[in-house]
């Protein structure tokens, strides 16, 4: 199975822990549902954080929303479901 570091994109995987990125789906997973008595130190979760931060700005993941642009001057075309919070 493969890990985490063989999945990202090389400068995505560096912003993880050697341990992190030795991990495969099912290791992250069983950590997730371990909280809180996860064995990911606070490097390993940092790194993940920033990691998941990059892809949503990037627009890689099934996360974000479309740009849409906030004129006061027509609130009717806004869409409510636009923001995003982490």
């Amino acid at each position: 199975m493969e890990t985490l570091g063989d999945l990202l994109p090389k400068k995505q995987a560096k912003m993880l822990t050697d341990k992190v990125r030795s991990m495969t789906k099912k290791d992250l997973e069983r950590e997730a549902n371990s909280h809180p008595r996860s064995n990911l130190s606070y490097h390993d979760i940092d790194g993940l954080r920033s990691v998941a931060l990059h892809r949503i700005n990037k627009g890689d993941t099934v996360f974000t929303f479309e740009n849409h642009n906030f004129n006061s001057k027509d609130k009717d075309a806004q869409d409510p479901s636009t923001c995003s919070c982490i």
